[in-house]
């Protein structure tokens, strides 16, 4: 199931910054929205661009506590297009995209798709 935090606000080939919808969310979803988790980013055309989470910093807004901001910086580290995980950043999603927690399913096919190159180093 996907679970969407929130929105894209700016992009860039090397940073992505995403507004999380409101505080609630955030804090529903605080064990998967920290530094070096990783999110996912539909870019409209069913493929989504995975990124990792590089900062995470709170504004106030109309002055009061009780309506904070959260903004996450994210470093995008490849995408998944027709079910195939590629490197790199060549698909970069536009502002407004809804950003969402990585499912399990790809995190799967991200650390799989480099099974050919794994090789035994020791046993205990």
């Amino acid at each position: 199931m996907n679970t969407e935090i929130g929105t894209v606000l700016e992009s860039s080939p090397n940073n992505i910054q995403v507004c999380v919808k409101d505080d609630k969310i955030f804090e529903e979803n605080k064990k998967d929205l920290q530094i070096g988790k990783y999110v996912e980013i539909s870019d409209g055309n069913l493929n989504k661009v995975i990124c990792l989470i590089q900062n995470i910093k709170s504004t106030i807004v109309n002055d009061t506590l009780s309506s904070l901001k959260f903004i996450l910086t994210t470093q995008p580290v490849g995408y998944i297009e027709d079910g195939k995980f590629s490197r790199g950043a060549s698909l970069i999603p536009s502002p407004t995209e809804p950003v969402s927690v990585i499912e399990q399913s790809s995190i799967d096919l991200i650390f799989s798709s480099n099974k050919d190159f794994n090789f035994p180093f020791g046993k205990l």
